[in-house]
């Protein structure tokens, strides 16, 4: 009898747990190819705490193009490990794979997440977003700034690869460094921590 009180519920939390792995992988979108994780777990263990980069380098070198996904304890986690792949993904790609984040006090509390600068891309950004780019510069004048500095900020971080570079941070100086040229025609010196308009727009 006890037995048959034990097997209810672990039959049951495996039902559960199967369908929740079956919907997942229906539901979602499907992702570059990438290594088999064990169950719950992923794929923690390709990637170790000391030297992650390495480890990850080494699974580019198996997959074309150098992007593959990972699956990091039930979350979803794509890598891009050639330059070339992500510099054509962040000029091709850039607004439909950019985000903004979320700030609740600047934004829902104080009342200005429906600003620009805060909120979230879609189709009211495009919109307002066409009609400045209408009244600042004509169609496609900026392209070239932005392809230069995403192309510095991927050098910075092939100069970075024996490091940690600080990603976030370097997503910020590129943002300050467009909007400088864009609006003030100045170009940022090297490295852009060291620059004094970047530290003062930071």
């Amino acid at each position: 009898m006890a037995y048959s009180f034990t097997l209810l519920p672990t039959a049951t939390l495996a039902a559960v747990y199967i369908s929740h792995l079956l919907w997942r992988k229906f539901s979602r979108p499907p992702l570059p190819p990438g290594p088999r994780g064990i169950p719950i777990l992923g794929n923690i263990h390709d990637v170790p705490a000391e030297s992650p980069w390495l480890a990850l380098a080494a699974l580019g070198e198996r997959y074309a193009g150098g992007l593959f996904s990972l699956q990091i304890l039930g979350q979803p986690m794509i890598v891009v490990d050639r330059a070339d792949t992500a510099a054509d993904l962040l000029d091709t790609h850039g607004a439909a794979l950019s985000g903004r984040p979320t700030f609740a006090m600047a934004g829902a509390l104080v009342g200005y997440d429906g600003a620009l600068p805060l909120c979230q891309y879609g189709p009211r950004v495009r919109t307002e977003r066409r009609m400045l780019h209408a009244l600042l510069s004509a169609p496609g004048a900026h392209v070239l700034v932005m392809r230069e500095e995403i192309a510095r900020m991927l050098r910075r971080l092939e100069d970075a690869a024996g490091g940690r570079p600080d990603l976030f941070d370097l997503v910020e100086r590129l943002t300050a460094s467009i909007m400088l040229r864009i609006a003030y025609g100045y170009r940022a010196i090297d490295p852009p921590a060291t620059d004094p308009y970047i530290r003062a727009f930071m």
